[in-house]
């Protein structure tokens, strides 16, 4: 081997393996520039392949290579992307740091919305509760009906033609005026409700259930009395009965009264 050839090929050698290690960190790095390093990559390995050549021929290269010259602007397209990754990468802090900004005033965004969701559920409920219509007053009674027609109250069970439930409804200025529904429930002193269809229920809290007789009244927003009859079908035990007033399907009230027999 002449004198000088191993080191001058030991140090392109070096050089040309620092080239390749440089390109293969980008490659690892960056996706989008794999394509162009993976070009750059294949121009060192034809210098890999040259070297090999001249160091199996022995031959010495100079200052005036082709070798060198291809291995001196791969090393400065090296730099360059290497500037650009850095480039990226300061690119990717600053679009990191943006997306973090962004997801944080999403989540006070989303938080905000959740509250304001919540309280909207709220107030619908008060303003709901406070549009129902709510008894003041109710009073369960017999009634006794004379041949001439005229009505008065019995509380001899025997003597009476027919029961009836009178309730005053309170003045609410934000319900709805027109046609409302009260269903009328009566208990018989053994919690037995007095119905004569079985097939005369209303919704209640998710179910269906029996009710003595319904009254359909007009209200207009003003203190209403409103009075609910049931005709006596059937024999009457004595005792304590139960009588509940429910207009638009809640519970509005609740009176009892004792009858004789």
């Amino acid at each position: 081997t002449p004198d000088g050839a191993l080191p001058e090929h030991l140090a392109l050698q070096a050089e040309l393996d620092e080239t390749k290690a440089a390109y293969d960190q980008l490659m690892q790095e960056n996706e989008e520039m794999r394509s162009e390093l993976e070009a750059k990559m294949a121009e060192l390995e034809e210098l890999q392949k040259q070297l090999d050549r001249a160091r199996a021929a022995n031959y010495r290269l100079s200052k005036g290579d082709m070798n060198n010259k291809q291995l001196s602007e791969l090393r400065n397209e090296r730099d360059q992307l290497l500037a650009r990754l850095e480039s990226l990468e300061n690119d990717n802090k600053q679009l990191a740091s943006s997306r973090d900004s962004i997801k944080t005033n999403l989540d006070i965004s989303e938080t905000r919305r959740q509250a304001l969701t919540d309280t909207n559920v709220i107030l619908t409920e008060q303003v709901e509760k406070a549009k129902q219509l709510t008894v003041f007053r109710a009073e369960l009674f017999g009634v006794k009906v004379r041949r001439n027609g005229d009505a008065f109250t019995e509380d001899r069970l025997r003597k009476c033609a027919r029961l009836e439930v009178e309730f005053d409804v309170q003045k609410n200025e934000i319900a709805e005026a027109g046609e409302r529904e009260a269903h009328i429930v009566i208990y018989t002193p053994g919690k037995i409700i007095i119905n004569d269809n079985p097939k005369q229920t209303f919704e209640y809290n998710g179910v269906q259930k029996l009710y003595t007789t319904k009254k359909v009244f007009n209200y207009q927003n003003k203190p209403q009395m409103v009075i609910a009859e049931y005709e006596i079908m059937d024999e009457l035990p004595e005792g304590l009965y139960t009588a509940e007033v429910y207009i638009d399907k809640k519970l509005a009230f609740t009176t009892k009264t004792k009858f004789r027999r």
